[in-house]
């Protein structure tokens, strides 16, 4: 459970723990919701700094750098846009680019994040935001070339999942695909003697009538 200041806050497991160990409830941990921000980071993610003091760019794709640029949200529902902010009370330990601007969440330790457009949910076809809205969108980055010009922008779009395997024992990538049926695994037929039971959330798992291993990303 983090402080912080979030247009779709998440109830976290360690939140009902955390009211579970006060004594005076009983968590219904199938409410929990999953937190992808600094998921699988490691112990750097959290002690360390967000932003690399040499370079001044972000060390992890949670955090962003360059005020106004807009970009999809992590879980890519929304859209967003960094923001960095003027605050004249910044400790030396979070004044990471040595002139004062820091995140727009005051809870972040300075470290700059995406915000989220108001009324730009991809999955919302009433949002205002340009694109193909529903229920199955999603944000997408994307670059517009033509012989004089470059554009780069972001815009809601009719989203279809597919999932890579690798396949440690012949080192050979598998392409595979699945409806968005919003089930929690995808069953693959691999070779007439393979199949695996691939996580949407990725993970590694063993496939049948081997011993093999895949990562399901």
């Amino acid at each position: 459970m983090t402080s912080s200041i979030s247009p779709s806050p998440k109830l976290s497991p360690f939140s009902l723990a955390l009211l579970e160990d006060s004594g005076w409830y009983q968590a219904n941990y199938s409410n929990a919701k999953q937190l992808y921000f600094g998921r699988e980071r490691g112990c750097d993610f959290i002690y360390g700094p967000c932003i690399d003091p040499k370079t001044k760019k972000s060390k992890f794709p949670e955090f962003c750098t360059t005020n106004q640029t807009s970009d999809c949200s992590l879980d890519s529902f929304h859209l967003a846009r960094c923001v960095l902010v003027q605050r004249n009370d910044v400790p030396e330990a979070f004044n990471y680019f040595g002139d004062n601007s820091t995140g727009w969440d005051i809870f972040s330790d300075g470290c700059p994040t995406l915000r989220n457009f108001v009324d730009a949910d991809c999955r919302n076809p009433h949002a205002y935001a340009p694109g193909d809205k529903g229920s199955d969108s999603r944000c997408f980055p994307f670059t517009f070339k033509n012989k004089t010009m470059k554009s780069s922008s972001i815009r809601c779009m009719k989203h279809h999942v597919t999932c890579s395997i690798f396949l440690f024992t012949d080192s050979h990538p598998l392409q595979c695909e699945y409806a968005n049926d919003g089930g929690p695994s995808l069953h693959i037929q691999m070779l007439d003697h393979l199949s695996v039971q691939c996580p949407k959330s990725g993970g590694n798992v063993l496939a049948t009538k081997t011993s093999k291993y895949l990562i399901c990303s």
